[in-house]
């Protein structure tokens, strides 16, 4: 069940496009236990409420031309409807109606992720845009929450069969991390073909290629299993890493920051205020 109203749509590709018509709030009300648990400590879901209602509303700005603002998974939120509830987040919700973090007098762009790593990502890294506010961003005291680790291994044939059809280069002789980004992320990597060409490929691409739950995020390395004819890509953390750490802010708040404290450490310069709509 969902809140407000569902309208139908008709769309180019002659099928119908359901769309979930509600206000702001009732919207926060099913997003914030969709995006994190609910028992987490009450400041890091007030983070997370604060967060998604300045991501909300940037987005609102954003998309304001389209039939719609935002989609209801993780290409903008996760938005679970109703079902996802519950009185410990809705109180998180409501006990910080309205608030939302500006920079210079406008909508911060308040992105999120799982888990960083061990350190934030800059903004200019994954989208192109640098914001001041949004640099690597390092939370010492909550590695344990933070190194989320990951596993994925490829056959040689799978990964050959994969650059055939999505890079149209057929055998290769090896794949290996060209360089990196400032908070230590795979930035591009170069795949050597049979014929001895070097072909470089950026890891947010590789990336896509596979899956962002198979590689969960570009903090990782890549060791070749000659035995098994095989690579093994060895990760931490989850996400694509700017912004807000969901699980840093969790740790952030059990060792007793306040929601104020932990939206500014991750969003330094930005600043905090209640907005009429």
């Amino acid at each position: 069940m969902y809140r407000g109203e569902l309208i139908l749509v008709p769309n180019a590709k002659q099928k119908i496009t359901i769309i979930n018509v509600l206000g702001l709030e009732d919207y926060l009300l099913s997003v914030v236990p969709s995006e994190v648990f609910s028992d987490w400590p009450m400041d890091s879901l007030k983070a997370q409420a604060i967060c998604s209602r300045t991501y909300t509303i940037s987005e609102m700005f954003k998309n304001n031309h389209k039939p719609y603002h935002l989609v209801a998974g993780t290409g903008s939120q996760m938005y679970l409807g109703m079902s996802k509830e519950t009185p410990k987040t809705t109180k998180a919700v409501e006990s910080t109606r309205n608030l939302i973090l500006l920079y210079k007098g406008t909508p911060a762009k308040t992105f999120y992720h799982s888990h960083s790593g061990g350190k934030t990502e800059d903004s200019v890294e994954v989208w192109g845009e640098g914001m001041e506010y949004l640099k690597p961003k390092e939370l010492k005291y909550c590695k344990s929450a933070e190194n989320q680790k990951w596993e994925a291994t490829f056959l040689h044939t799978n990964l050959k069969n994969k650059f055939q059809k999505v890079l149209g280069i057929g055998d290769f002789e090896d794949i290996k991390i060209l360089s990196y980004s400032y908070s230590g992320r795979v930035k591009q990597l170069e795949i050597t073909h049979k014929n001895g060409e070097k072909i470089k490929i950026n890891a947010k691409t590789f990336r896509k290629m596979f899956g962002n739950s198979v590689i969960q995020s570009l903090f990782f390395s890549i060791t070749k299993v000659t035995s098994h004819n095989s690579y093994l890509f060895q990760g931490k953390g989850f996400g694509h890493g700017v912004g807000l750490s969901q699980w840093g802010a969790y740790c952030m708040a059990r060792h007793n920051s306040d929601y104020k404290e932990i939206l500014d450490f991750y969003f330094s310069g930005t600043k905090l205020v209640r907005i009429r709509l």
